[in-house]
C-alpha cells in the first residue's frame, strides 16, 4: 500500500478507467472478519499498515467539476473468466474514523467533500492442484471503471448507444407494421386463390 494518498490510483473524469494486475489471496488467507479500516483525508502522508496480498486502494475523485452535477456513480470491474477470482469492493468516506492515520497525528477540520475510497480485495476461488500459496498464484489482469449514472440508473458510457438505438427502434417499428400489413394482405390473396380453385 502506498505511504501517501497521492500515490494511490486516482479515478477522475479525465482518467476514469485503468488496467491493473494484482496477485489474489487464497481463500485460506482470507481473514474471518475484515477490520473496519477508515482513512482520514486530513493526513496525506500517513504510514499505513501493510495490507494483505490481493488488496489495493483506489481514490474516487467525485469532486471534479465535470462530475459535480451527478449524484450517483458506478464502479465496475471486469476480468477474464480464465482467472477464477472473487472481487470484494468496500467503499469508504474520508474522515469517518481514525484507524488511519497514526493516533498521534493532529487531524484538522476538513471541508465538505464527495471523495470516496475503494478497497478492492481479490480472492482466488479456483482449486489449484497441488495447493498454492499467495506468491505462487498468477496476477489477475482486470479493468476498473468509474462513471456517473445518467438519471441515476444509466451508465454514461451506455447513453450514446441508447440514443443511437432509439431512432433505429422507431424505424424498425414502422417497417415492421408495414411488413405485417403486406404479409397479411398476401396471405389473404393466397387464401382466396386457393378457395377459388377449390370451387
Amino acid at each position: 500500500m502506498p505511504s501517501s494518498i497521492e500515490g494511490w490510483l486516482h479515478l477522475t473524469p479525465e482518467k476514469n478507467e485503468a488496467i491493473l494486475e494484482v496477485r489474489p489471496m487464497t481463500l485460506q488467507a482470507l481473514p474471518d472478519t475484515e477490520p473496519q479500516e477508515r482513512l482520514d483525508l486530513a493526513d496525506t502522508s500517513f504510514q499505513a499498515a501493510s495490507l494483505a496480498p490481493g488488496e489495493i486502494w483506489v481514490l474516487l475523485d467525485l469532486d471534479q467539476e465535470r462530475w459535480k452535477s451527478y449524484t450517483k456513480f458506478t464502479l465496475r470491474i471486469s476480468w477474464p473468466a480464465s482467472h477464477p477470482t472473487d472481487f470484494r469492493i468496500t467503499i469508504d468516506s474520508p474522515g469517518s474514523s481514525s484507524s488511519y492515520p497514526n493516533p498521534d497525528t493532529t487531524v484538522r477540520r476538513l471541508p465538505s467533500t464527495r471523495i470516496k475510497f475503494a478497497k478492492i480485495t481479490l480472492v482466488h476461488t479456483g482449486v489449484p492442484t497441488p495447493p498454492r500459496t499467495n506468491q505462487s498464484l498468477e496476477p489477475v489482469p482486470f479493468i476498473i471503471m468509474l462513471e456517473p449514472l445518467q438519471l441515476g440508473i444509466i451508465p454514461a458510457s451506455v447513453t450514446p448507444i441508447l440514443l443511437g438505438l432509439i431512432p433505429l427502434i422507431c424505424v424498425a417499428s414502422l417497417l415492421a407494421g408495414r411488413a405485417y400489413k403486406y404479409m397479411d394482405t398476401l396471405a389473404r390473396d393466397i387464401a382466396e386463390d386457393v378457395k377459388a380453385k377449390d370451387e
